[in-house]
């Protein structure tokens, strides 16, 4: 073979190759549209101090002052996502080994807590961040988490990067900070999530 016919085919590799880059589908906010069940499980370790920059994305508190000793959390329930950046959420949520259910907490019939919004971005490089408000209001608990979208779509993998407190039951705050009404205060947190895509009924399965 001809070093003129040789540089050609390898010319079209190249060129191939580079179609194909450039044709493979990328991530966006459309990449999460409908219902996920997911699970989450980690501990909240202690206290932050407040962030220096209060413009930062998620915030970027301090130095952590722990409890006492670490709260673990779990949780179970359901994102639904509309596709351009808007979430609702319901959770079974477990803190210390009870309920994080409070008299104003909204609950659906099964208990599962209701009324939690947020928005989504999700880059082309299919990473993205999630900001969730958890009621109630006027002060809900806020939580940022960093994302990565499998599958375009079929699962997210998640942990949490900064969550803020109205407030703290007093009796768990470190010493020396404060978790109060009006200001709250940032949580250390080792938290991971797992969302998974709710797929449509086989059509062999009974209903």
């Amino acid at each position: 073979m001809g070093n003129s016919l040789k540089a050609t085919i390898a010319l079209c590799g190249i060129l191939v190759g580079a179609g194909w880059a450039q044709a493979a589908p990328s991530c966006d906010n459309s990449s999460l549209r409908g219902q996920y069940a997911f699970t989450l499980q980690g501990m909240t370790l202690g206290v932050l101090d407040p962030p220096t920059d209060l413009t930062a994305t998620p915030p970027q508190p301090g130095m952590l002052h722990p409890f006492a000793s670490p709260l673990p959390v779990t949780a179970v329930g359901q994102f639904t996502f509309d596709g351009h950046g808007s979430f609702t959420r319901v959770d079974f949520n477990m803190s210390n080994g009870t309920p994080t259910i409070f008299s104003t907490t909204p609950l659906t019939g099964d208990d599962f807590r209701t009324g939690q919004t947020g928005t989504y971005n999700v880059s082309s490089d299919c990473t993205g961040n999630i900001v969730l408000d958890v009621p109630p209001s006027p002060n809900p608990r806020e939580i940022h988490i960093a994302i990565a979208v499998v599958g375009y779509g079929q699962r997210v993998f998640g942990v949490v990067a900064s969550e803020h407190a109205p407030s703290l039951p007093p009796a768990i705050v470190p010493e020396g900070t404060s978790c109060v009404a009006g200001t709250g205060c940032y949580l250390g947190d080792n938290i991971l999530l797992e969302l998974t895509r709710n797929g449509s009924r086989p059509r062999d399965e009974p209903r």
